[in-house]
């Protein structure tokens, strides 16, 4: 099992009766998340459920509640499989206590297979951490704010309150990314608002125009600076650093020689820049303590509780065995964290690179509507007509191998466009065997 993303966001100090308004909002936003990706509305503890985002006839939820005398978490996890057969587990968990709320967010995946494969992972936001953001205007990572929106700065106090930010010192916990202009536009338009659609949470993101850009780099020294549509990514400063380490990709760099190329370059772009922070984050960040003190502490109450009734002997054994049963299970899942970020930090050193990332094989992902990456195989199920075009569904292979070109099938191409926003497929074939509707196999 390999953790691909970690997210904490904190609330300021709030009132209890401000927790007790929150509270239900976030809960409610989970369970609609649960009902989203397919699970059957009411909720029940636990339930399987076809997923309506991944490839999964049997996906699994569980919703968990613990409390002890002053602090309380509800855990939600999902369990899913993705379009390239790996497993997927979000987990989610909302702790209570006195004076705030915390929303903690894990991502890992694994292959069930038995073979040792090289499988390239492509880690995205979760849609929810994204609302969940916007849900409140306040949420922190330490001192930090979080947002899902890009920071403008277009004039010389911009700029120097920019220059101030990158030497905040130990302050400042997560990493700046710049997107700069040349000529009054971004080396790809709107990359700058699609790295902060990407990095929800994990980073703060800002856009420069050419004039800030000269005060910027008057602030901070040419050789740190960003400029002329590069992009640049700001660690947070480590240790004694007098200015945080970095990397710039030019504009030059960035930009394919042949223009068709841009959707492509631009893409695997973020998907480096996203997989590079992600990456840090799930070393980074680690579950709160407070979450396993709680249900430590739920379990001893019980205990006590029995005790002091005097109530049958063999039932307070149960409990006494699941509490050092709780107990080996996290001392196997320290064990786990361990080998998990020895395997993590090679992760790390290996997205360092500076160059931008060419895999030969098409990413798994786990974003609920991920486009299409070059070389996968989608297949769609064509479920309606609507004038001139088709309604697609994406679903698994039929498996029939039957395979044929048919260029004459207008309404299934334009309805292909439709549901996918894009028409630069290598291949598009109609199986000769499916009845019904139709079953196409598109190569992308």
């Amino acid at each position: 099992m390999q953790t691909i993303a970690s997210y904490l966001l904190n609330t300021p100090e709030l009132t209890p009766d401000q927790i007790a308004q929150r509270l239900p909002a976030l809960d409610g936003l989970f369970e609609r998340w649960l009902v989203k990706k397919g699970a059957d509305a009411p909720l029940e503890k636990e339930g399987f459920f076809k997923s309506k985002t991944q490839r999964d006839d049997a996906g699994l939820y569980r919703i968990d509640k613990h409390a002890n005398e002053k602090d309380a978490v509800t855990e939600y996890k999902l369990e899913e499989k993705s379009r390239a057969g790996l497993n997927f587990t979000t987990h989610l968990a909302v702790l209570t206590t006195t004076d705030r709320l915390t929303l903690y967010a894990n991502l890992t995946v694994s292959n069930p297979e038995d073979s040792v494969a090289q499988i390239f992972t492509d880690a995205k936001c979760p849609e929810v951490i994204r609302d969940a953001i916007n849900l409140f205007d306040d949420w922190r990572y330490f001192d930090n704010p979080l947002s899902t929106s890009v920071t403008r700065v277009n004039d010389r106090e911009g700029a120097q309150a920019l220059a101030t930010r990158l030497r905040g010192g130990s302050s400042r916990k997560l990493p700046v990314v710049v997107v700069s202009e040349v000529d009054g536009e971004e080396v790809w338009p709107g990359i700058a608002d699609q790295i902060a659609h990407d990095l929800s949470g994990a980073a703060e993101i800002y856009r420069i125009n050419e004039e800030a850009s000269g005060d910027f780099t008057s602030a901070v020294g040419k050789i740190d600076s960003c400029y002329l549509g590069a992009i640049r990514i700001y660690w947070p400063i480590r240790g004694s650093e007098n200015f945080p380490r970095s990397t710039v990709w030019t504009a030059s760099r960035l930009l394919p020689e042949d223009a068709s190329k841009d959707y492509e370059y631009s893409s695997r772009f973020r998907s480096q820049l996203r997989n590079r922070v992600l990456a840090a984050m799930s070393i980074s960040i680690q579950e709160p303590q407070q979450i396993d003190a709680i249900k430590k502490d739920e379990i001893r109450g019980r205990i006590k509780k029995l005790e002091a009734r005097a109530v049958d002997y063999e039932a307070a054994l149960n409990l006494i065995d699941q509490l050092q049963a709780t107990n080996e299970a996290l001392r196997i899942e320290l064990d786990e964290i361990k080998r998990r970020r020895a395997s993590l930090e090679y992760q790390l050193q290996y997205a360092t690179e500076a160059s931008v990332v060419n895999p030969q094989a098409a990413p798994a992902s786990n974003d609920e509507s991920s486009p299409p990456q070059p070389g996968e195989v989608r297949f769609y199920k064509k479920i309606n007509e609507a004038g001139d075009h088709d309604k697609f569904k994406i679903v698994n292979d039929c498996n029939h191998n039957k395979w044929q070109s048919s260029k004459p099938a207008d309404k299934a191409r334009k309805g292909v466009i439709r549901h996918e926003g894009r028409d630069d497929w290598k291949s598009m074939q109609h199986c000769a065997k499916c009845t019904g509707p139709g079953m196409w196999r598109v190569q992308w």
